[in-house]
């Protein structure tokens, strides 16, 4: 019968009442759908956007959105800030009356006194600029025309200077475009077996995801190829890479780190060059050299002591009596026969990566950086890719037409990368999209997978409680209801005081128990001190004393015995009950994080809970929303299929 009758209902009041009612189960159930809305939709991000925080992620209707993810996981973000030209911020300076201009006195710089008296500032103001947008709006024929010629010189480039993108991210901010599970999968199919390639690399790695990709760092000065067996495997694997995802590195970008540490800001640039520059990257390296605009001191600092020796070469011819008498002086305290197998060894005219002679690359650098400027010279991709389009398009004038540029001189130009970026996206548009939308969660199925046997163990443990549940606790329940002992209602109020503490409480003691008991690390820690429930023993009891008398006496009389009745007859009427039972044992089991992890500290023996925490420790937030929503789903699934048995025993009990 309704609280509230059908005429009730027709008054004003009363309507009003139930639209307020209605109106707060709304609310409450937005403040509970809103958050676990933000958690789905923040597990489809990435570094680039994890932040917005947006019920639907830009980049599922906005197509500069996904560039701008694409982009963005390339490289790391200075790396991107040269290539595309310009960093993602850059300053605007603004004239503005000092008399209604609010701020602070560090930011000023007076510039001038107008006629009037009044006192102009020039103040440095951060404006956020659309770095992307003169690229990812660009004609497809120019396009065209641009990727074609850079198919066309990219043989030209040494594999010295070929490096991969989507290598720099580590689980902190990982990347669905991270090339390492694509490394994995060569390394698999090259080797066959992980004791093969340990036994190549001298490695002792447990599996091909425990391999690590090789470090590469062409911006630091002396850095020098390892050439050993794993790295000439991974430039094989690089080899193999499409286009976007190889980094063609050149000096301009350790130059534009020079000029930024040596000028910090553009003004400070600009009274070096003595013209005005908008940012660090209106000036490149062939423009410096040619030019002679920086001091000489500054280039030479550069060559000498900051550009990368990958990039550079000697002329052989111009300075091989000084390499000689260099060698001379560094071993003329060794042995005569040791000095003359040394200057018997030829001057390289790039640094030796495979040295014939131990030392030789240390040598090479060492002489260079005392060497005469007119002897070191550039082999570098930026030098011959702006040569290649000289010798190509003979004046800028036709290169601009050819290409929708607008650069004044060749010495400008760039290697082509953001225009390599938009071919890309812009022929795999819908397969990013989907990567995007299904990378997360692919990796953290991966991980679970390959990593431990948490699965495994949760699905063990679930099935343990469950069983476990519903037999001890529909036993005792029985027991203290089929006999009537004068101590019964003793024993059960002792079983329901144990619901009076948080089950924090017991876990030291439970935990000093099982450890006497050698249980640590095992099923039976995580079982055994959830198997008795007092008030699924008070439930179950009171089921049992309610049914009549006369139905356990006519079973007797039929010749049943005490467990046929327990099994065939009472068990069976209390279904609702032990649906309730086992929904609870599954959620005990299934959530299980505190006590699992302080009983089964051994990573082979963690729950799924654990494993999750543990993940969340090393993984990015969006990772970590993808590894929620997922670790919802079972739960989820079971409270939108489990309602009416729910709701039954709740309600059976009640009536009984």
């Amino acid at each position: 019968m309704p609280l509230i009758s059908n005429v009730g209902r027709r008054d004003l009041r009363v309507r009003l009442l139930i639209g307020a009612l209605y109106l707060a189960l709304v609310a409450g159930a937005f403040t509970m759908l809103y958050p676990f809305g933000l958690m789905v939709a923040n597990s489809f991000t990435s570094a680039a956007d994890y932040e917005e925080f947006r019920i639907v992620p830009r980049y599922w209707y906005n197509s500069k959105m996904l560039f701008k993810k694409f982009v963005f996981d390339k490289a790391p973000i200075a790396i991107l800030g040269y290539e595309y030209g310009q960093p993602w911020y850059h300053t605007l300076d603004i004239k503005l009356d000092a008399l209604t201009v609010d701020v602070e006195k560090s930011v000023l710089d007076k510039e001038a006194t107008d006629k009037t008296g009044r006192t102009t500032y020039k103040i440095k103001v951060m404006k956020k600029v659309d770095p992307l947008g003169p690229f990812f709006d660009k004609d497809q024929a120019q396009l065209d025309r641009i990727i074609e010629d850079w198919k066309l010189f990219y043989p030209k480039v040494s594999e010295l200077h070929r490096f991969a993108y989507y290598t720099h991210t580590g689980t902190l901010n990982y990347s669905v475009l991270d090339l390492k599970p694509e490394y994995y999968v060569w390394l698999k199919k090259r080797f066959g077996s992980i004791q093969a390639l340990n036994k190549a690399y001298l490695d002792n790695a447990a599996d091909f995801f425990e391999v690590s990709t090789p470090s590469e760092d062409p911006l630091r000065q002396r850095w020098l190829l390892p050439l050993d067996a794993k790295y000439l495997d991974w430039r094989n694997f690089k080899n193999e890479l499409p286009l976007q995802k190889i980094w063609v590195a050149t000096a301009e970008l350790a130059f534009q780190k020079f000029l930024r540490e040596k000028y910090p800001s553009p003004e400070d640039l600009a009274k070096a060059l003595r013209r005005p520059v908008t940012l660090h990257a209106d000036l490149t390296l062939p423009q410096a050299l040619g030019d002679k605009c920086l001091p000489p001191e500054v280039i030479n600092d550069f060559i000498h002591r900051k550009c990368p020796v990958i990039f550079l070469k000697l002329d052989t011819a111009a300075c091989s009596a000084a390499y000689k008498a260099f060698i001379a002086d560094k071993y003329k305290n060794f042995s005569a026969e040791f000095k003359e197998l040394r200057l018997k060894t030829p001057l390289a005219e790039l640094c030796p990566m495979e040295e014939r002679f131990p030392g030789e690359a240390n040598d090479w650098i060492e002489f260079m950086e005392s060497a005469d400027l007119a002897w070191i010279g550039f082999d570098d991709p930026m030098f011959n890719y702006q040569s290649y389009l000289k010798n190509k398009y003979k004046g800028v004038a036709a290169l601009n037409a050819a290409y929708g540029w607008n650069v004044q001189d060749f010495r400008a130009v760039r290697l082509p990368a953001p225009w390599i970026d938009v071919h890309a996206f812009r022929q795999h548009k819908h397969e990013l999209l989907k990567t995007y939308l299904t990378g997360n969660y692919r990796m953290v199925f991966e991980v679970i997978a390959v990593h431990g046997r948490a699965l495994v163990n949760t699905v063990i443990f679930i099935i343990l409680s469950i069983m476990l549940a519903l037999t001890v606790n529909p036993l005792a329940a029985y027991a203290l209801s089929r006999y009537r002992l004068s101590y019964t209602n003793k024993i059960l109020l002792f079983l329901l005081a144990t619901m009076a503490f948080p089950s924090s409480v017991g876990m030291i003691p439970s935990f000093l128990l099982l450890k006497d008991l050698g249980l640590l690390n095992t099923f039976g820690a995580l079982v055994l001190p959830g198997i008795a429930n007092g008030f699924s023993i008070f439930l179950l009891k009171g089921f049992f004393d309610s049914l009549p008398q006369e139905l356990y006496e006519a079973a007797t009389i039929d010749g049943a015995g005490e467990m046929t009745i327990f099994l065939r007859m009472a068990l069976p009427l209390t279904k609702p009950i032990l649906a309730i039972i086992a929904l609870g044992s599954f959620t005990y089991a299934y959530s299980a994080f505190m006590f699992a992890f302080l009983t089964c500290q051994d990573p082979s023996m963690w729950t799924l809970m654990v494993f999750l925490y543990e993940f969340q420790q090393s993984y990015p937030n969006y990772l970590v929303m993808a590894s929620l929503v997922i670790s919802s789903i079972p739960t989820l699934l079971v409270f939108i299929f489990c309602q009416n048995i729910i709701l039954r025993g709740i309600i059976v009990p009640s009536f009984k």
